[in-house]
């Protein structure tokens, strides 16, 4: 009858906290959509925003409070966000240097680390989502097909890791993730980025194959916030959004997906296949 009555038990917070993601997201995702739609300073304000509550989480979680080196070092990402609008492509990247030196000049070797690695881990992939939008004509699809394949690819690993289970991925990183779960949210991936691309008018073979690609590459970022968390004892990065966590938790796969679509981009010249 325990036995039962506590299986019961985790089936019901099992679907609360289903239901509690499902309610967040369809209260976040139309507003995010209406800003990447509109582009321009709505969209860099969105993504700033966004790269400020990421840095107060990651000093919180790995220095444990927010001092006068952690003010600088999220003035800075949020800085190389808002110059990109204005400036070449290299103010950014060069805002972020900056800031990166400033931090290692400022801190003991402990430290280091931690202070530096946001300007790679938050400030790059947040330039990377602006430089993407902001390009013409194509900058709308460009994130659109991106933020499809991630959302995807996180849906379709969550239901496939819990319906199929099987071998562990990394389960000395993360114990919850199953290889089914990985192919799964690869295969979501591919339908929902060759659904955007049929919407577009382009290439649909070459963008599944493309996010099938990307989606691997969004779990490694998962991997990663799960390592990052694994090493400082914590369930959740924040609690700023109900059933997910915090801003980290909610965005950790695009960090890994955002750069790896701009650099793809980039070395094409505009002239990805996908598109």
């Amino acid at each position: 009858m325990s036995s039962i009555a506590a299986n019961g038990g985790m089936a019901q917070s099992t679907g609360s906290g289903l239901a509690l993601r499902v309610l967040s997201a369809a209260a976040l995702i139309p507003l995010v959509l209406a800003l990447v739609w509109v582009g321009s300073w709505p969209f860099v304000a969105l993504i700033a925003l966004v790269v400020v509550l990421m840095g107060v989480e990651w000093h919180q979680l790995t220095l444990g409070d927010i001092d006068r080196e952690a003010t600088g070092t999220i003035v800075f990402l949020a800085g190389a966000v808002l110059v990109l609008p204005m400036t070449p492509v290299w103010a950014a990247p060069l805002v972020l240097a900056i800031g990166a030196a400033a931090a290692l000049v400022k801190t003991d070797a402990k430290q280091r680390p931690w202070r530096l690695l946001p300007f790679l881990w938050l400030g790059l992939p947040a330039c990377a989502l602006v430089w993407l939008r902001l390009q013409p004509e194509i900058g709308l699809w460009l994130v659109g097909w991106l933020l499809a394949t991630v959302w995807a690819s996180d849906t379709g690993a969550y239901f496939a890791g819990r319906g199929i289970g099987g071998p562990k991925l990394a389960p000395r990183i993360s114990p919850n993730k199953t290889w089914a779960g990985l192919i799964g949210g690869m295969v979501a991936a591919a339908i929902a980025g060759g659904a955007v691309a049929a919407w577009g008018g382009f290439a649909v073979l070459p963008a599944a194959g493309l996010s099938a690609v990307v989606a691997a590459l969004s779990q490694g970022g998962d991997l990663a916030e799960s390592m990052l968390k694994r090493r400082f004892d914590v369930k959740d990065s924040g609690t700023l959004i109900p059933g997910h966590g915090g801003i980290l938790d909610r965005v950790d796969a695009l960090l890994a997906a955002a750069p790896a679509t701009a650099a793809l981009y980039a070395l094409s010249h505009g002239r990805w296949p996908l598109w």
